[in-house]
């Protein structure tokens, strides 16, 4: 009985580990830098930028600068922060200075008053009143003198619940706006909640926004996403140390764009909280392994892993093209009696024309991606595997004896993502055989032969014949059947799914059922490392 699983979840696991940073170029470098208590995620930038940033919590929020590498407060209020950008209309400047906390000062002079006040920020800062009530502020304080704020024409203007609170010409690396927040959780436009505080920068026509929290609530966002958060706490933990691990060797990753890691498959998937995913195994596996990491003499290995071998680990060579000492292809027994459905999978289509799911047959696929001219004639086809089972090349034969060498990369391509409809039928791995319907096997007392093509030579005690044609039938109890000489249809019978490199999690997670350890999960799918 094939078990059902969450294709949702398994998809994201096969890319992120497809997506890893594979070499590491920085001995000492990253690891040092990671040692750092706190990340840094990139929640929304470049494409995904946003027009407008909503953030808000259940309790009191601080608006802070963070100008020449320190942090001010500039408001504190409770309700929705909207940072958008706007024009800057009938605004005076009645106080400027290079120094914040002498603006933050006239500010708060000004806010127990009954005029409207605002910061303003254009390289100086200022405070700022409405124009029509600049002459109200000399009755205040009569040090105060009203002028223009000269600013360009849109700028980033911050609001709490409607209420102006600044506006900025420069949100910049040099001058960030960080909200933090006296509850645990902020949630961002679309509602989700994340530990730790909000940064916002503006970016092109919108804003980047960050978030930076510490390192082990982080995991909290990710584990449950690269793993199912039901699985026995020990695969939890194994998954959890190998995170870890990429976060750390992946600190510098997005360095220039001012945070570690994405919230995507280019790094690791992070969805902030979510009370749902966040379980107490989830919290558990976390806690135990808290800080630990997964090293190769002293540094951070690259800790890729995938969701199911098909029964043998690769090479990281044979995946990537560089080979790592920790990255060895290994036996896994553990992975095929998982129970999982990707023990053993099937994608069955046409060679030609197309086939009854709607999608193009075998030929046809590759044809329209160049790995194969038209004129092609498919009559056989030879599957080159590495010593661990996964394919290294198909070896296409013609009619004419012509030979195509395909890639398993280039067959993985063609059809991984060519899924018939509700994604029963998938090519999932490169662990897979070729059969097709052109293949006839011959039994006798010396076993079972395979042969193919379009002409068949029969031998009796005393004469020999030769069945030559388009139409060869054989003659069984139930009457005439007939025996294709031409491949009309093709079955890629395979197992697993992912690059197969490192850890498979199927794997870890029967290991664990099984009564190992995460470290020993960790120490049988890669090779030769610690475990600190």
């Amino acid at each position: 009985m094939k078990r059902m699983f969450n294709t949702k979840l398994l998809v994201t696991l096969v890319v992120v580990s497809i997506c890893s940073s594979f070499f590491y170029t920085g001995p000492g470098i990253q690891f040092a830098e990671a040692s750092h208590d706190e990340i840094r995620v990139g929640l929304f930038f470049g494409n995904n930028a946003l027009r407008t940033v909503n953030l808000d919590s259940n309790n009191s929020n601080t608006l802070k600068a963070n100008y020449n590498n320190a942090e001010h407060p500039l408001y504190s209020g409770v309700g929705e922060f909207e940072f958008s950008l706007t024009n800057v209309n009938k605004t005076s400047t009645v106080f400027s200075d290079s120094d914040i906390s002498k603006v933050r000062e006239i500010y708060n002079q000004l806010s127990n008053s009954n005029v409207p006040v605002f910061y303003g920020f254009n390289g100086l800062w200022h405070v700022l009143v409405p124009s029509h009530r600049a002459n109200e502020v000399t009755d205040i304080n009569p040090s105060l003198r009203a002028s223009s704020f000269s600013v360009a024409s849109q700028v980033v203007k911050v609001e709490n619940k409607g209420r102006t609170i600044a506006y900025f010409e420069q949100i910049d690396n040099n001058t960030v706006l960080r909200l933090h927040s006296d509850d645990e959780f902020i949630s961002v436009n679309d509602g989700s909640r994340y530990r730790g505080f909000m940064e916002v920068l503006k970016e092109n026509d919108g804003f980047k926004v960050i978030n930076q929290l510490d390192m082990e609530l982080y995991l909290r966002g990710v584990v449950p996403y690269e793993m199912s958060p039901s699985w026995p706490i020990e695969a939890l933990a194994a998954q959890t140390v190998a995170a870890r691990t990429y976060a750390v060797r992946n600190w510098n990753k997005y360095k220039s764009r001012g945070f570690n890691v994405c919230t995507t498959v280019n790094s690791q998937v992070y969805r902030g909280y979510n009370s749902r995913h966040e379980t107490s195994r989830v919290v558990e596996a976390i806690e135990k392994t808290e800080g630990e990491i997964i090293t190769f003499n002293g540094n951070p290995i690259d800790a890729v892993y995938h969701s199911h071998s098909g029964g043998h680990t690769e090479n990281s060579e044979n995946v990537w093209g560089g080979t790592l000492t920790y990255l060895r292809g290994v036996k896994d027994p553990y992975s095929v009696r998982s129970g999982s459905m990707l023990d053993d999978w099937a994608y069955e289509t046409v060679i030609e024309g197309v086939d009854e799911h709607g999608r193009a047959g075998f030929k046809d696929e590759l044809v329209s991606r160049g790995h194969l001219d038209s004129s092609f004639d498919i009559a056989d086809i030879e599957v080159v595997t590495f010593d661990s089972g996964r394919v290294d090349y198909l070896l296409l034969t013609s009619e004419q004896g012509e030979e195509v060498k395909i890639r398993s990369g280039q067959i993985f391509g063609a059809f991984h993502n060519n899924t018939s409809p509700g994604g029963s039928q998938r090519l999932w791995s490169r662990v897979f055989d070729v059969k097709m319907d052109s293949n006839t096997f011959i039994q006798s007392t010396l076993g079972i032969k395979q042969v193919s093509g379009d002409a068949f030579t029969v031998l009796g005690e005393a004469e020999t014949s030769v069945v030559d044609g388009k139409e060869v039938y054989v003659l069984t109890e139930n009457g005439k059947t007939s025996l294709p000489t031409r491949p009309h249809n093709i079955t890629l019978d395979g197992s697993g799914w992912g690059h197969g490199v490192g850890m498979s999690q199927w794997g870890a997670r029967q290991m664990a059922v099984e009564g190992y350890s995460y470290r020993e999960i960790l120490e049988y799918y890669y090779r030769q490392i610690d475990v600190r």
